[in-house]
């Protein structure tokens, strides 16, 4: 990984590790610390953007889902959805 010290001189660094969401705290795009990534399905693996409290949308309150801002919008045209269409949907 490179790296900026404070006065601006360059370095590389070799991390090594297991970083986790819970260990090393990831940004929602928003700037907010991430409490969630997103679910959506993309082939065999999920997005994973991570997502603070007031980014995230869950399209089922029954399920542990959640959904990015994106994902939320394709979510709320696809044909599966019993809501689809719906312009204001509290996901």
């Amino acid at each position: 990984m490179k790296v900026e010290d404070a006065d601006g001189n360059r370095h590389v660094a070799i991390v090594c590790g297991d970083f986790g969401v819970d260990e090393v705290p990831r940004l929602c795009e928003c700037g907010e610390n991430a409490v969630a990534l997103c679910d959506w399905k993309i082939g065999k693996r999920t997005c994973d953007r991570p997502l603070c409290e007031s980014c995230t949308s869950k399209p089922d309150p029954s399920k542990d889902k959640d959904l990015c801002p994106w994902h939320a919008k394709v979510w709320a045209q696809d044909e599966r959805n019993p809501h689809r269409g719906q312009e204001e949907l509290d996901l």
